[in-house]
Parts: structure tokens; sequence; C-alpha cells
């Protein structure tokens, strides 16, 4: 059973969650799984923020996600940026912690292997999980990692986090350049993923490798958690040339609540950013990539997850149509996932 030793507030107002109830919502990005298996913070009991201006963790958990009506979501397997020993070891370890989670609450959490997986969750009124990779460091080098990491779930992967690794340099971080393109393992690897029905993840790849890997691919890529240079200057951002190159595969762009790379502080800088990648790429390329817990402390109004329905408040008060809030919430990824994930 669900911990209730903290009851649930409800957030935003009832057309908020009527469209959350006609759009279940799926966020493309949660570090959760590195505070699972380090810190053994436990998915299916409902936390709650004792510090909440300064919490870096216990953004989201089972019970939250289920209270706002999640379809979805990506839980990424990510560990502190210069960590280089036993990765790939890692990697399975915090697979580990979700499956017990989904082990634990059949009812409530589904690990989504295809998309039959997905319908099975929504007939059942559980959310679907994805398991995600933050940075191929992870694969040690080795394509047959992957394969064996895509054997037990895993349906995205990252090409680097904050320090290069053997397929990609980063925007931003130790290492950052934008002399180098993607190396032969990098190219490799989208090859790979893309025979594998494995999503391409763009964020934190410098700007050579990014656009040189939205050509190679053949399926639509995504960025699952960024900001929008255009908006607010930062080397973590990406560029409007982007932004049209993501959407020119098909693929989309997951917004963050980081407001270090926001520019500001309220819910307000998450639409700023919102509203740029509709403008520039479309509405049909844009989606929500909290990066909660991943040592962030998101923006006011949008502590945790629970507090996604202030959100669409915002999107509503700004004269936005339920069509588009739609596809920003769940539509847009779910047609990634059509496009690019296996039936089962």
């Amino acid at each position: 059973m669900f911990s209730r030793l903290f009851q649930p507030r409800r957030y935003g107002s009832a057309e908020a969650w009527e469209l959350h109830r006609l759009f279940p919502s799926i966020d493309l990005h949660v570090d959760t799984l590195m505070w699972a298996q380090g810190w053994r913070y436990d998915l299916t009991q409902r936390h709650r923020l004792h510090l909440p201006r300064s919490a870096w963790v216990g953004h989201i958990d089972l019970p939250r996600l289920k209270e706002i009506g999640a379809s979805a979501q990506f839980f990424c397997i990510s560990t502190a940026p210069f960590r280089r020993r036993g990765l790939y070891r890692l990697a399975h370890a915090q697979i580990d912690q979700l499956m017990a989670a989904c082990y634990d609450q059949p009812q409530h959490i589904i690990l989504m292997r295809g998309l039959n997986d997905l319908h099975r969750a929504q007939t059942k009124g559980a959310m679907a999980a994805i398991l995600s990779i933050e940075g191929a460091h992870f694969l040690e080098g080795r394509i047959e990692n992957l394969q064996r990491l895509v054997q037990r779930g895993v349906r995205s992967l990252g090409l680097v986090h904050f320090t290069p690794n053997e397929a990609a340099y980063p925007n931003y971080g130790l290492g950052a350049t934008n002399d180098k393109c993607l190396t032969d393992f990098g190219r490799q690897l989208i090859d790979e993923c893309n025979r594998l029905g494995v999503i391409v993840d763009l964020a934190h790849v410098n700007l050579c490798g990014f656009m040189e890997a939205c050509v190679l691919s053949r399926q639509p890529v995504i960025v699952s958690h960024t900001g929008i240079s255009s908006v607010y200057r930062h080397p973590r951002n990406i560029s409007d040339r982007q932004l049209r190159a993501v959407a020119d595969t098909g693929g989309v762009i997951g917004v963050m609540y980081e407001p270090r790379y926001l520019g500001g502080r309220d819910i307000g800088a998450v639409l700023r950013h919102l509203r740029r990648v509709i403008k520039v790429a479309g509405e049909e390329h844009v989606a929500l990539g909290s990066d909660f817990d991943g040592m962030i402390v998101p923006v006011r109004g949008l502590e945790h997850v629970a507090k996604l329905p202030n959100l669409t408040d915002a999107m509503l008060k700004a004269g936005w149509s339920a069509e588009r809030i739609g596809r920003i919430l769940c539509q847009n990824i779910q047609r990634v996932l059509q496009d690019v994930l296996p039936s089962k």
C-alpha cells in the first residue's frame, strides 16, 4: 500500500484537471533511480519536500504520479557526471530498483518494453515506466552492452552527459567543445538504436554532434530536457537551428524546470521556453522534460510533480487551446513512441 503519512493536496483548477484526464501526462526525464539505488529512496512511497526552496531530491514518487494521472514516465539511469568506474554494473543496479517497484506495485506501474505495454498500462489504469540512459559512458565502449540493456527494457539512450565519452562530447561541462562531432562509436550507436527501436536523446550533446545525429538518425530523435538559448543564453541550452533539426526528424523537445537554464524562477519561465519551441519548431514538437530529482531546485509553482496542474493552468491563462496543451502533455511524445518503439 502507498504510504498515507503525507496527505495529498490537489493543485490547479478543475479545468486543468479535466485536461489531465483527457491527456494524461508524460515527462521525458527524471533522475529518481539514482537516488533509489544510492540512497534507498523508495519510489513507491509518498515523500514531501522538507526544504522546498532548496530541495534537490524528493520531487517525484509513484503516489504523486498517480495523483496527477500520469500515463507514462521516463526514468533515467544516471549518476554523478564525473564517475567513470563500474558504470555498466551501476546501470543494472538502477534497473533493479525500477523493477522492484514494478514487482511491488504491478497494479500501478508497468515497465514499458514496447507499445503493447503502454496499452496494457492504460487498460489497467497503471502508469508505464520507460527506461532511459543519460550518457553512453554507461556502455563502457561496448555496443553489446546496449543490446543487453535493451533486453532489460531500456528504450532511450542519451549520447552524453556533462563529460566526454566514447560516443560524443558535451555542450557544457568538463571537456565541452564544438570542434568535434560524434565518434565512430557514436555513429554506430545511432544506427544500433534505430535497429533496436531505441529513442536517441540529444540532451547535453554539443552542436556538431547534435546536428550530425539529426542527419544520421532514420527515426525521430528527442531532447529530453533542455532550455532554449534564444530565450535565455546558456551553453547548456539549444538554439533555434537545433530546434528545427529535431523537428525535421519528427522528434520532440522537452522543456525542463531548472531556473539556471530558464533564466527565471517561476512558471512563466517554463512557459516562455515552451512558447519559443512552438514558434520555431511547431506545437507538434514540444513536450515536458522536468529534470526532477536531477539535483535541481525547480521553478516556483512546480516544486514537485503533484503541482503539474499549475503549469497547465498557466497554459490555459495564456490562451492556449486544449489541443495544444494535449500535445505538450502527452500526444507529441506518444507519436514518437509509436514511430520508434517495437510493438512488444
